[in-house]
């Protein structure tokens, strides 16, 4: 049981320090693929827990963001700059395990996504 815990972390910190690290801007294209992708990955880790998505944390707000439409993005981005508790407004956007700084990095490569 903690074998695949540990290979869950490890391949949501390498997937999601990967993309974060090499500042990638992902196309509309790689965005969908990187979704499906993940997904993909989730189905795999079914057979050993019910939400595998749980144990993905980085990956699953990394996608929720790459989600969001262009409107949101936009609004997001501007609640984040004018507000002092940007944790609090990733919260309201569904995201929990990032950093205001890593959201802040993927919001900006972002081009019109999904």
């Amino acid at each position: 049981l903690d074998v695949w815990r540990s290979v869950a972390e490890g391949l949501d910190h390498f997937t999601f320090r990967s993309i974060l690290s090499r500042g990638t801007q992902l196309s509309d294209e790689g965005a969908k693929k990187f979704m499906a992708d993940m997904q993909g990955l989730f189905l795999v880790f079914r057979d050993f827990c019910e939400r595998p998505e749980a144990f993905f944390p980085c990956v699953k707000d990394f996608v929720k963001l790459l989600k969001l439409g262009e409107l949101e993005v936009l609004d997001l981005k501007s609640r984040l700059l004018g507000n002092t508790k940007g944790s609090d407004c990733l919260l309201s956007f569904g995201v929990s395990n990032l950093s205001v700084d890593q959201a802040w990095m993927i919001l900006n490569d972002m081009r019109n996504f999904v």
